[in-house]
């Protein structure tokens, strides 16, 4: 399986330390997810996750046509139980990616970055559908440049 830019934005955020210690509970995986977030059950307490996801993709144009550098708008959403949980792993997760070049390991391979750059945030609160505490949210977008088509190289 090839590194995509979702496992390269996954582990981009996930290697800071201070990332892992909010998302990652003792002897789990990290709490942060694609496209969505699970459905808990009630008894399955979390205090602090985040959810990644692609908001669009374009490509250089030019006279000759696409070429192969690739733009994704990404936005992170960082969710707490108080806003300034919420807040918080925003910010840690904006330290660990804004301004970042270079590659990224996923697996036993490397996807390179030409930069990452965070866009703009806003913020939010969600109720709970199961009647119980809502979620407060940051959304953060980010612009991730890569070239497509560029080898992955193996470690």
């Amino acid at each position: 399986m090839s590194a995509t830019i979702q496992g390269a934005v996954h582990e981009l955020i996930v290697v800071n330390a201070d990332v892992a210690a909010i998302l990652t509970p003792a002897g789990s995986q990290p709490l942060l997810y694609p496209n969505k977030a699970p459905h808990w059950k009630a008894d399955e307490e979390r205090d602090r996750y985040a959810v990644y996801w692609i908001v669009s993709t374009s490509r250089d144009q030019h006279l000759g046509g696409t070429n192969k550098l690739t733009m994704h708008r990404i936005q992170v959403d960082s969710f707490g139980r108080t806003y300034d949980d919420a807040h918080d792993l925003s910010e840690k997760i904006r330290l660990s990616c804004d301004g970042f070049s270079g590659s990224v390991a996923v697996g036993e391979e490397f996807f390179n970055l030409r930069y990452m750059r965070w866009d703009n945030a806003t913020d939010g609160y969600v109720d709970s559908a199961s009647g119980g505490r809502g979620w407060h949210g940051v959304n953060a977008d980010y612009n991730v440049w890569y070239r497509a088509g560029t080898p992955v190289f193996a470690r």
